[in-house]
């Protein structure tokens, strides 16, 4: 008997809770009608709302030309937005540096080889995106974890010595760098890195090839600075170990790729869009006008946000 046979038994014998009929199809349509119309007079009123307010010159604001529209203001008080926008942008140049080296050096070196290389251009350009000290920073406290874990062999130091580095790393982001967001999106990511290695190294999860302390070390700064997963993603250690053994034999869905970078440059286009005409988070700063604003218009601000 199969894992898949035991599993559908389980199934049958499960008690059935609930029982969900489909909707209708025109009790369906109606749905749709319904949330839709919400939606469309929504945004309707926030650009009410947008086009009567005046901007003040203590605002956060820059007035742009935009091809066949002419100049607009863009709101630039989304903190997220306005932080991560030209983060983003330093990223790609380096996403595409590691895209080349990691498929077309695959062909040419070993992978041994292959991770000291990308170690390599990984932790160089992190110094010129995010600077050298928070480099330095995030290697001196994997060292200070891996060391940690290797010779007290207990799950608990590895907590015991991230929590107050995590701590210290999110109280006092500013005194580490000027944009705060830097720090968590490159400390707090490569420490989580830090972290699930040396957790699934004490629970005996690193490759057997990996069987000196030197080689755990590399591996560990080849698992917290490989770039797609560096900034952005939280993969915990065995899942990367799983898509490097994939590597090699894995079909690439191209299709799927690019039609995924459409996607992201689509919503891109769109907020940066709708920056320019849509103001919301500025007249909910500005109590005096949005006090004044009819519920409607009011309603719909707090929606857009």
């Amino acid at each position: 008997m199969t894992i898949t046979d035991n599993q559908s038994k389980v199934m049958t014998k499960r008690r059935i809770l609930f029982q969900y009929p489909a909707l209708p199809t025109i009790e369906l349509g109606l749905c749709y009608i319904i949330v839709g119309c919400s939606m469309i007079y929504a945004w309707s009123q926030v650009l009410i709302a947008s086009n009567k307010y005046e901007f003040q010159y203590w605002h956060s604001i820059r007035i742009n030309r935009l091809p066949l529209i002419g100049e607009r203001y863009m709101d630039e008080s989304n903190w997220e937005w306005t932080s991560w926008t030209p983060i983003g942008f330093m990223l790609l140049p380096f996403f595409i540096l590691h895209s080349i080296i990691f498929n077309i050096g695959g062909s040419f070196v070993s992978d041994n080889t292959l991770q000291y290389i990308t170690i390599f251009y990984s932790v160089t350009y992190s110094c010129f995106l995010f600077s050298k000290w928070l480099v330095i920073l995030s290697l001196t406290q994997g060292t200070l974890i891996f060391f940690a874990a290797y010779y007290f062999r207990h799950q608990l130091i590895v907590w015991f010595c991230s929590m107050p580095i995590l701590y210290l790393s999110l109280r006092y982001s500013y005194h580490l760098s000027p944009n705060p967001l830097i720090v968590v999106i490159f400390i707090c990511y490569t420490l989580l890195s830090y972290i699930s290695f040396n957790l699934e190294m004490l629970n005996g999860a690193k490759r057997p090839e990996d069987n000196t302390l030197l080689k755990c070390y590399i591996r560990m700064l080849f698992y917290a600075f490989y770039p797609p997963y560096m900034t952005t993603l939280v993969v915990i250690y065995p899942e990367f170990e799983r898509q490097m053994r994939q590597r090699h034999t894995k079909t690439r869905n191209w299709q799927r790729v690019i039609f995924f970078a459409l996607r992201i440059t689509f919503w891109w286009l769109l907020i940066y869009l709708m920056l320019h005409f849509m103001y919301f988070e500025w007249i909910l700063y500005d109590i005096d006008y949005a006090q004044n604003l009819p519920k409607n218009e009011f309603v719909s601000l707090g929606m857009a946000l």
